[in-house]
């Protein structure tokens, strides 16, 4: 995602380089480091089959929770982001975004491409990059599709992998953290 250091806005800083877009953002309400993507939000634009031309939805129309808003399964598309963000010294926003970037780099796979966090974090067991260190999956593949060795909690595209490959991937993480904890991973990434 985009920064606002140099144009002095602050109060998205946490999600600095989240692969994605704004309104990927926007539909998933991409969050990290404590901070949600509708922490600044206060209005979203979006086209719908059914409607005729474009509708403005409140922050609360978007009934934004952990990983999920209202557009998710639905038709709309998002067209445009009403954001509420602070005045703030262009020097403190870039230092902070640095931080942010050194933190992700530092625990999570950028040597290799991947789609980001593949599952949302499960309610009543540890963080996903934990329970498949526990099962031993750390480096599992699939074709091309690995399980990340630096964050179990990635799938990385080691060389070639398929839609097929990542989804069989998937899967056996799904099978891994229903047997060790008894939880259904919900996935966090969108398929089509």
């Amino acid at each position: 995602m985009p920064g606002g250091g140099q144009a002095g806005l602050s109060g998205l800083e946490n999600l600095w380089d989240i692969p994605g877009s704004v309104g990927g953002a926007a539909c998933m309400n991409a969050g990290a480091y404590g901070t949600s993507f509708y922490d600044a939000v206060t209005a979203v634009e979006a086209l719908f089959p059914e409607r005729e031309g474009v509708a403005r939805l409140s922050r609360e129309d978007c009934a934004p929770a952990y990983r999920a808003t209202a557009f998710q399964g639905g038709p709309g598309v998002v067209a445009a982001v009403h954001l509420r963000l602070s005045p703030d010294d262009p020097a403190r926003i870039t230092a902070a975004m640095g931080r942010i970037g050194k933190l992700r780099r530092g625990k999570l796979p950028y040597d290799l491409p991947s789609a980001g966090s593949v599952f949302r974090r499960p309610e009543g067991a540890p963080p996903v990059g934990v329970i498949m260190e526990e099962a031993g999956l750390k480096g599992f593949g699939i074709g091309g599709a690995r399980i990340s060795r630096r964050h179990a909690g990635f799938i990385v595209n080691a060389g070639g992998a398929t839609g097929a490959d990542i989804l069989a991937v998937v899967d056996v993480m799904r099978a891994a953290a229903r047997e060790r904890y008894g939880v259904e991973l919900r996935l966090e990434q969108v398929v089509i």
